[in-house]
C-alpha cells in the first residue's frame, strides 16, 4: 500500500521540517507501520531536500 501525502509548512528551517519527518517517519518505521519512506521538501529557492540530503545552514553538503 502506498500513501501520498502533502504537507505545507509554516515558515520553518528546511532543516526543522527536514528532521521533523525524518523523527516522525522513522518512528513508524520502528514500530513496523511502514517499511520504507522517501520524501521531497521543496524549498523557497526552487531547490528540493530529500530524506538522503545533509544540510549545513539551509543548504545541501551532500
Amino acid at each position: 500500500m502506498d500513501a501520498k501525502v502533502k504537507i505545507i509548512f509554516a515558515d520553518i528551517p528546511v532543516e526543522e521540517a527536514q528532521k521533523d519527518l525524518l523523527n516522525f517517519l522513522d518512528k513508524l518505521k520502528e514500530e513496523n507501520k511502514v517499511k520504507d519512506y522517501e520524501f521531497e521538501i521543496k524549498t523557497k529557492d526552487g531547490g528540493v531536500v530529500t530524506q538522503r540530503c545533509i544540510l549545513e545552514q539551509g543548504k545541501v553538503i551532500a
